[in-house]
């Protein structure tokens, strides 16, 4: 009976949420207007033309868009530029500088209220700016250290339709509340794509995104930067970001080069601080290290199926002396799988052949 309340609860706050949607196109007010930041380079313009779709049927419309190329192909930039809508323009670097320093551009030569980031092969989901507009217009006036509001992601496989994916943002859904640096504790809180953020607060406090990472983690590093300095993100209660499940994404062809910047972040982010409640607590010492071996043992996967490496060891990165804590408290073949399944881009079930092909990756990787 619970079940069946709880799933009537939340399509009735969805039709709530719904009818509150309605209500602010029909009353057709004066909404700050959000600079949605694009960067490109050589994207395949398939992609790129639903990301862009999925911003034009969004009902929220003072939109700006500004698409950083970084040095794309002359051919590649011409080919856009004929696809993009008439309130979007093209700012060019002059070389290749990486994904954060075209995020910085954005930001430098953006001139709306607020800012989304959103990748050139990723999405958004139906009513996701107003639900996170909602969140950012909505807020109290003495919470001066909210600077984004956030939403849910959801991960869309090569197998799913993007179109039934889109409308999965009209739901009500429950998130995790208010995030902040001690909630938070250590985890990557949401994907670039799934958190509206206030631009002058940004530009204020001279927040941007870090040119040296280029090997991925650098949205997690932006966001930890920012909750360091004692900013929160609050709630949209919402579905944000749809990120595109992809064979040739950053963290799958580069998978131990993203690591290796995920775990220098992930000890960055557990350096002491003495201000900071959460790191009197006994349980958090064990956090860094299962945040650590879970990417890791996932990271190396990725690499053993790519490349076949027999020379690849846990110990390299992981103390040994924590080997009975791993070995005994931790599903290191929950962790094996998962890297399977973002190497195959799936979310498929274990079968013999992967049962088998798990323990062939614990004996070259322990």
């Amino acid at each position: 009976m619970k079940p069946i309340k709880k799933y009537l609860k939340l399509r009735i706050k969805t039709l709530y949420r719904f009818l509150q949607n309605l209500k602010w196109i029909l009353a057709k007010k004066d909404l700050p207007e959000i600079s949605i930041i694009i960067p490109y380079y050589n994207d395949n313009l398939d992609f790129v033309n639903s990301c862009l779709k999925s911003i034009k049927f969004q009902f929220y419309k003072n939109i700006e868009i500004l698409i950083i190329d970084d040095f794309s192909k002359v051919e590649s930039v011409n080919k856009l530029k004929k696809i993009i809508p008439s309130n979007a323009r093209v700012i060019s670097h002059l070389k290749n500088k990486g994904l954060s320093a075209a995020r910085n551009t954005g930001l430098k030569n953006a001139q709306g209220d607020y800012i989304l980031f959103l990748d050139a092969d990723d999405m958004i989901h139906a009513f996701a700016l107003y639900n996170l507009a909602r969140g950012l217009i909505t807020r109290p006036e003495n919470s001066k250290l909210i600077i984004g509001s956030y939403g849910r992601n959801t991960a869309l496989y090569p197998y799913q339709s993007a179109f039934i994916k889109f409308l999965i943002g009209f739901q009500y859904i429950l998130n995790r509340g208010t995030l902040s640096f001690v909630n938070v504790a250590g985890y990557l809180p949401f994907n670039i794509h799934a958190c509206l953020l206030d631009r002058k607060m940004l530009i204020d406090n001279n927040f941007h995104f870090n040119e040296n990472m280029l090997d991925g983690a650098e949205d997690w590093e932006f966001w930890y930067h920012l909750m360091r300095g004692g900013y929160t993100f609050s709630d949209s209660k919402s579905y944000a970001g749809i990120y595109r499940q992809r064979e040739k994404s950053m963290s799958r062809s580069k998978a131990l080069l993203h690591f290796n910047e995920s775990y220098q972040l992930i000890e960055k982010s557990f350096t002491q601080d003495t201000s900071s409640k959460v790191f009197q607590e006994p349980w958090f010492k064990y956090t860094e290290l299962n945040l650590k071996v879970s990417r890791c043992i996932r990271e190396l996967t990725v690499s053993f199926l790519q490349e076949n490496l027999g020379n690849i060891n846990l110990w390299n990165y992981i103390d040994r002396k924590h080997s009975s804590y791993i070995e005994n408290y931790l599903d290191i073949d929950k962790y094996v799988q998962e890297g399977i399944s973002k190497f195959h881009c799936s979310k498929k079930v274990s079968d013999l052949k992967d049962i088998q092909l798990i323990q062939k990756i614990r004996d070259n990787i322990f």
